[in-house]
């Protein structure tokens, strides 16, 4: 791996604590210290774009190469000089701005690459698949779609709070659906029959996506159109949500304080309204009709500045607010704020590099935004011990949940006690982080990663 920076501190530590072989490639000799005595792995300090150092690695004995630093450059010209090394090594660029659109590369450039990785590209996907759904904190896709994973924050209003969930399952009111886990005062708890869901937690559900509106339903949300957005930060994550939600005849607005910015902004943007000035300005807000603000998201490159300004958007009335983070330490204290959504493009990039590099059983992996478990969609082998045998009887460790099991390419099945899970069939579970080791065993597969 090329980089220690926000990505790839992030990957070394989801890779290590999977007991895999990492050596990182950095030019900061600090940082490649600070990370030899924390993990075990190995470092080797100097530039990945650099032939001699990448030579000193052993290469051929790697599955595959990650190039994450913050430089574009960099990490298009290591994966090249990787390729000429070896081709058969798989190899991932995390870019930012040289390589948006990889279809207009040659062919013979082209093929040098299996991923590119944008991390703006990934937050703004994750915001609009956000505001896809009406109320949702977190959204999942899997098995093509057909089956979501959302989490919820849930309020005293909700048809939910204060029940037990085998008072749910009596009354049928969830039957199309499954709540796999609740997220409470910093713990995850994979529920069971006696467990009452409480005002403020929040509660990530798998259901078929077609139940989406019986979903909303039975946990008494109540769908509102989205109307209006507005953005604060005109680069990266908030120009391409601002085309994108405009796209979807979305009215928006984008704030952006640099002079020739908006003049730019301006200039591509031709459905939004792009405006000059500071988001932090309770005036501006004001002028603009922050209180009929569906949505508002900080976007810029300054991370206090956009919770500060999503928090001052919802004391002045927009509805639901958004900010982008970018330190892994703040994620779980921001929402203790009042800050609706939080987006930290590291983590979104790294997730969809961990999705790539994953191979045999696993097809397709999310980590919760908390950072504490993953939902993983995987092939069931023959040999395999949860194989022939109902759910109910099945001893599933502590920590994870089946949620969904697909099969033949038919509809998504909701599991039962009943239910019994054969060779082949697709099955998504969400498992605690903690848990993994013991679902591996249940699954009879030696590991979850390259």
């Amino acid at each position: 791996m090329a980089g220690a920076g926000s990505v790839g501190r992030y990957l070394i530590q989801r890779l290590v604590s999977e007991n895999h072989d990492i050596l990182v490639i950095d030019n900061n000799q600090t940082v490649l210290e600070e990370l030899s005595a924390n993990y075990d792995i190995q470092t080797v300090w100097g530039s990945a774009s650099d032939l001699k150092t990448l030579q000193l690695t052993e290469l051929q004995k790697s599955d595959i190469f990650i190039a994450a630093t913050s430089s574009d450059e960099t990490n298009l010209i290591s994966c090249l000089l990787v390729d000429s090394i070896s081709q058969s090594i798989r190899k991932v660029a995390r870019v930012r701005e040289i390589v948006t659109n990889p279809s207009g590369l040659s062919k013979r450039i082209a093929d040098v690459f299996d991923e590119f990785i944008n991390p703006d590209y990934e937050a703004a996907a994750f915001i609009t698949r956000l505001l896809n759904v009406p109320g949702a904190v977190e959204v999942m896709e899997f098995a093509g779609g057909r089956v979501w994973v959302v989490g919820w924050l849930l309020n005293a209003d909700s048809k939910v709070t204060g029940k037990t969930l085998r008072e749910l399952a009596v009354d049928g009111s969830t039957e199309q659906l499954v709540i796999a886990a609740i997220a409470r005062d910093g713990q995850l708890i994979i529920p069971r029959g006696d467990d009452t869901l409480c005002k403020g937690d929040e509660i990530y559900v798998a259901f078929r996506s077609k139940h989406l509106a019986q979903t909303l339903d039975a946990l008494g949300i109540k769908p509102r159109p989205l109307r209006h957005v507005m953005i604060f930060g005109g680069d990266g994550i908030g120009r391409r949500l601002a085309k994108e939600l405009s796209a979807m005849d979305i009215k928006v607005k984008l704030i952006e304080s640099d002079d020739t910015s908006c003049q730019a902004l301006a200039s591509d943007l031709h459905d939004v309204l792009v405006l000059r000035g500071d988001a932090t300005d309770q005036k501006l807000l004001r002028e603009e009709g922050i209180a009929d603000v569906d949505v508002f998201i900080g976007a810029t490159a300054d991370e206090e500045k956009n919770v500060l300004a999503a928090l001052l958007a919802k004391r002045l009335g927009a509805r639901t607010n958004a900010a982008i983070v970018t330190k892994k330490s703040y994620l779980s204290l921001i929402p203790e704020l009042g800050i609706d959504i939080v987006v930290s493009p590291q983590i979104a990039a790294a997730s969809k590099i961990l999705r790539f590099v994953r191979k045999g059983t696993v097809s397709s992996a999310f980590s919760t935004r908390d950072d504490m478990a993953e939902v993983l969609e995987m092939v069931i082998s023959e040999g395999a011990k949860l194989v022939g045998t109902p759910l109910r009887d099945l001893k599933v460790p502590a920590g994870a949940i089946l949620v969904a099991v697909i099969r033949d390419e038919e509809d998504a099945t909701i599991p039962k006690g009943n239910t019994v899970v054969q060779a082949g069939d697709r099955v998504i579970f969400f498992v605690n982080r903690k848990a993994l080791p013991k679902l591996q065993k249940l699954l009879d597969v030696k590991g979850f990663l390259f």
